[in-house]
């Protein structure tokens, strides 16, 4: 004997037709409409600060470029410029934390521009409050940093500047050696923070080099 099939429930009314004041009595309308428009806020807030993240991304990429190219005057206006629209994405990430996340890159990478700038233009490095960043972006920024550094210092070396090679050392070695004082779990900024030091040997490598040819 066949087994007979399951029954199904059945219902006099489809979804689509239970009319407003049916749902009504269960769920309150006006709590459905704030949440409605609660969620659609949210999805607009995401939209927004993932786009305004990729564009101050490419623009403080552009502003490390300018610093390689020793144009820090132009360097300089596009920080301060950059610095507004980042304290606009800071208000917007505060007001939505749930997309904190997704505005990482930004901070990131302002981070590493500031104090870029800063340090090729011989004044003090920004600090993380100055900046109005967390001190993980502030330090992601930092790792990043050495890299630029260390490109800087195979430039130096190309012109046997040997004096900016030691200055540029020395600027990764301080660096480095306050990364040894922090606590790293394992994550990204432990990830970047492990190249600090391949970065500090090969700056390393360009200044024995410049001694070897002298």
């Amino acid at each position: 004997m066949q087994p007979s099939a399951p029954r199904t429930l059945r219902t006099s009314k489809t979804p689509s037709k239970i009319k407003n004041q049916e749902v009504e009595a269960f769920i309150s309308k006006t709590d459905a409409d704030r949440m409605r428009a609660k969620l659609q806020e949210e999805s607009d807030a995401r939209d927004e600060i993932i786009a305004a993240t990729r564009a101050l991304t490419k623009e403080a990429k552009l502003i490390i470029y300018a610093v390689h190219r020793d144009e820090h005057d132009q360097a300089a206006k596009r920080l301060e410029k950059l610095k507004t629209q980042i304290t606009w994405l800071t208000r917007k990430v505060a007001v939505h934390p749930t997309f904190s996340s997704n505005a990482s890159g930004a901070f990131e990478e302002y981070a590493e521009a500031a104090c870029f700038h800063a340090l090729m233009s011989q004044v003090p490095l920004p600090t993380s409050v100055g900046l109005n960043i967390s001190t993980e972006s502030y330090l992601l920024g930092l790792c990043d940093l050495t890299g630029e550094l260390m490109r800087e210092a195979v430039a130096a070396g190309t012109r046997q500047d040997t004096a900016e090679v030691k200055r540029l050392r020395a600027a990764t070695e301080a660096i480095f050696g306050m990364f040894l004082q922090f606590d790293l779990r394992n994550g990204e900024l432990r990830k970047k923070a492990d190249a600090i030091k391949w970065n500090l040997l090969k700056i390393e490598q360009v200044l024995y080099d410049l001694n070897m040819r002298q």
